[in-house]
């Protein structure tokens, strides 16, 4: 503004010629702006101004020119800022490294030249993580050493956008990532200030745990304890936390050995209503392609074996065709080595699965997580060589619908070990439910097992004889790693002191794990003890605990008399406890105002049922299943358990309980009883009685000195490999010993 008014005559022979100028009287001073180019930016600058006559005036015959107040001001420019986040992350752990535009000014800034930011050497740039939010040209790439944002990305007026790349480091170290002065080149000028941020790499805590099995041995109504070392051999701090679980995956299908063993009521139930199953194909396999859904691609932290997880109609089960359905599972293994996107060691947090279009709706569902060693033969599931490391539940409708079921596992070593999911459904009484399947192309064969079929370890598809099988599924990867046991549990008789606390690099601490076996019988009792930590590497260490109760010590009488009874029949002595086999004499040594119960309350179960409770005359107490909780099953008047392998355990709540007694029985899939299959019996004293079953009138019944906290009942049978009898029991009385 106030700029040239005039161009110079070429005819009176001024040294200007041809050139704008101010010329003539201005009639008073005028204000005048200039802006300097761009390339003056940060320059040193020199501002020149030059007069000149011409033949038509004489010299310094005008009034002349005057020049005042020179002002220079500084433009607002486009700035660049950056940062790491976190800012101070262990060995090849990953930050964010976000670079920030701002365009302070009302017109947009339009780059010019390319942003390039170099990455510090020992950083390293995740492969095609680079992203902007600013607008215009191609956007952002990066190799492994740097990231650029090209010419032509647009600056909004008075806004800012971002780069942002992923980043890590192998070697520890204080890292310095500068973008220089002049880097950022924009239509409206360059930044004049650089930009720096660190990035702190040090090396992460290792959790060193041992030993790596616990074994204690205690007297029953005893308690032991042992140290466990929790030593940090890295160059940072530890955190940890201690939790206990079960040694099983879940309570549907246990491994034993090398084939599922376990057995249901509601399955068996089922069975004798239908009929043994056998394996089928959807009806509706075959749907043509243009009726099936758009093919979903994969996230950037999800891994498949099938390109195409549309589901579909060529799913395969076990069960009566159109009627019912087995217990099935459904299997894959996945080969890291596949996937590089996957790194030393990974999280498993969600497997999605479908179903076919025709079926039940609301099936319970349980998601399995296992490793494999790698070198286990390829394509091959021996369940003996599975490790448990996570399970997840949910349910799922028919009607080609996928759902996420979120399930956590750590994979250590994804070099050394393989992912194995298996996708399990318990028996269904109301329809056959198909998993979702279609033919297109997988990289392994999918997995199917389901005793009632015959098939008791997993076979590949093609193997039964269903080629076109190849279930969908996708498993989601990353997320916070599992903290606790696959399996998590409070166990009753297990405790741990501390249950958390922080290691400093270098250092160690023990943690006591005592158990207790105030209410435990005689026998050997397992669990797992798991450490959580931030060990990036190892972040579960799970380390298995066997207890051996044994007989209970022999209190001496008072000054070690030598009597049979401290002082005649007086409880608090070494008395032991008697045994009785019909209930017309054990009565005789009751106390009148015992309790009982022909569960007369109970009728014929559908389902499985949860633990219950009963109360009278001031003796309570609450009967369940174990090792699966809440897994009874009933018979009018008769309690027994849903699955074969499941014990009942009965423990008493109140009153002060010296004489407990009944008829314990091993029956039957129809609650019959089985003549010359065994019953163990077990009082939390550390009495055990063992003997055959009769028939339903098998009576039991114990008095002891002192008070008796549980029984368990079992009913194993060795000499069937499905363990195809069930725990019962009626007339169950509780009282005090006179």
């Amino acid at each position: 503004s106030g700029g040239y008014t005039d161009t110079i005559s070429s005819g009176f022979n001024s040294p200007i010629a041809g050139r704008q100028a101010w010329s003539g009287s201005s009639g008073g001073f005028i204000t005048t702006v200039a802006t300097l180019p761009v390339a003056a930016t940060g320059q040193p600058t020199k501002l020149r101004f030059r007069t000149a006559d011409d033949s038509s005036v004489a010299p310094s015959s005008g009034p002349g020119w005057w020049v005042d107040s020179i002002h220079l001001s500084f433009a607002t420019l486009p700035s660049v800022s950056k940062a790491f986040a976190p800012s101070s992350v262990s060995l090849n752990v990953d930050s964010t490294l976000t670079i920030t535009l701002t365009n302070p000014t009302t017109t947009a800034a339009t780059l010019t030249g390319n942003l390039v930011d170099t990455l510090p050497a020992g950083v390293v740039a995740t492969a095609a993580s680079a992203t902007t939010t600013c607008t215009g040209g191609t956007g952002a790439s990066n190799t492994s050493g740097s990231v650029t944002l090209a010419t032509g990305a647009v600056i909004p007026a008075n806004g800012s956008c971002v780069v942002a790349v992923t980043v890590h480091s192998a070697s520890a170290g204080s890292y310095v990532n500068t973008i220089p002065v002049g880097a950022l080149q924009t239509s409206i000028g360059n930044n004049d200030t650089a930009a720096n941020a660190t990035l702190t790499v040090t090396t992460p805590p290792v959790a060193v745990v041992t030993p790596n099995a616990l074994s204690l041995t205690v007297a029953a109504g005893g308690t032991g304890s042992t140290p466990l070392n929790i030593a940090n051999t890295g160059g940072s701090a530890l955190t940890y936390t201690v939790s206990e679980g079960t040694t099983s995956i879940n309570g549907h299908s246990r491994l034993q050995g090398n084939s599922y063993r376990t057995v249901s009521k509601a399955a068996q139930e089922m069975r004798a209503k239908y009929g043994p199953g056998s394996l089928s194909r959807n009806p509706k396999a075959g749907m043509p392609p243009a009726m099936r859904r758009p093919v979903t691609p994969l996230g950037a932290l999800e891994i498949s074996q099938m390109a195409d997880n549309t589901p579909g109609d060529e799913g395969v089960s076990c069960g009566v065709s159109g009627t019912s359905t087995t217990a099935n599972s459904w299997w894959r293994r996945f080969y890291f080595s596949e996937h590089p996107g996957v790194g030393a060691s990974t999280n498993v947090s969600s497997v999605t699965i479908s179903s076919g279009s025709n079926g039940p709706s609301g099936v319970p569902v349980t998601i399995n997580l296992y490793t494999i060693p790698h070198g286990t033969a390829v394509d091959t599931i021996p369940t003996a060589s599975l490790t448990p490391i996570g399970t997840g539940t949910g349910t799922i409708d028919s009607g080609l619908v996928s759902v996420t079921i979120p399930v956590s596992g750590a994979i250590a070593d994804t070099a050394g070990s393989d992912l194995v999911v298996e996708f399990h459904i318990e028996a269904v009484a109301t329809g056959q439910f198909f998993p979702g399947a279609n033919a297109t192309t997988e990289t392994h064969p999918t997995f199917l097992s389901a005793a009632d079929c015959g098939v008791n370890e997993p076979t590949t598809a093609s193997a039964i004889g269903f080629p076109n099988f190849h279930m969908t599924m996708v498993v989601g990867l990353g997320g916070t790693p599992p903290a606790t046991c696959a399996n998590p549990s409070d166990i009753p008789w297990l405790s741990e002191a501390p249950a958390g606390g922080s290691v400093a690099a270098g250092a160690n601490t023990d943690v006591s794990v005592t158990a207790n076996a105030a209410s435990l019988a005689e026998g050997t009792y397992t669990a797992n003890v798991c450490v959580g930590s931030n060990d990036p590497v190892t972040p579960l260490v799970t380390v298995p605990v066997t207890l051996t109760v044994g007989p209970a010590p022999f209190v001496l009488c008072p000054n070690n008399a030598e009597e049979i009874f401290c002082d005649g029949f007086d409880p608090a002595g070494g008395g032991g406890p008697a045994t009785y086999t019909d209930r017309a004499t054990f009565i005789t040594h009751v106390a009148p105002g015992f309790y009982e119960n022909d569960f007369s309350d109970l009728g014929n179960s559908s389902a499985a049922e949860p633990a219950r409770s009963y109360s009278s005359g001031g003796f309570g107490y609450t009967v369940d299943s174990t090792p699966t909780p809440d897994d009874l099953w009933f018979f009018p008047g008769v309690m027994t358990t849903n699955g074969s392998a499941d014990q009942i355990v009965v423990t008493f709540t109140s009153g002060t309980v010296t004489a407990v007694g009944g008829n314990f029985f091993a029956s039957d899939i129809a609650g019959t009883p089985i003549p010359g299959n065994e019953v163990d019996l077990a009082l939390s004293d550390g009495t055990t009685e063992t003997f055959t079953t009769t028939d339903e009138n098998d009576y039991r019944g114990f008095t002891t000195a002192a008070p008796i906290t549980s029984i368990t009942i079992d009913a194993p049978n060795p000499s069937d490999p499905t363990d195809g009898s069930w725990s019962t029991m009626d007339n169950f009385l509780v009282g005090t010993a006179n």
